[in-house]
């Protein structure tokens, strides 16, 4: 049979069990509305991205060029023809 003070003890270990698993569960419920939120950014990135209109091209000519104001840099230059 249990004594006054281990019934004493109980409730506080049962609140700090109930507390952790709230603290759990509200975080676990933030983290799922924010991959929602990410999720509809990018499918409305997507979206967006499909509207736009598609261009073709053909590079002729491809070159490295040294870049003189800076040391070390490069310039690509692609030309069509």
């Amino acid at each position: 049979m249990a004594t006054v003070g281990e019934l004493q003890n109980l409730p506080k270990w049962r609140g700090l069990v109930l507390m952790l698993a709230s603290f759990l569960v509200l975080f676990a419920g933030l983290c799922t509305v924010f991959a929602l939120v990410v999720t509809a950014a990018q499918a409305w990135q997507e979206h967006a991205h499909a509207q736009w209109p598609e261009a073709t091209a053909q590079v002729q000519r491809c070159g490295l060029d040294i870049y003189t104001r800076k040391p070390e840099s490069y310039r690509i230059d692609c030309s069509q023809l």
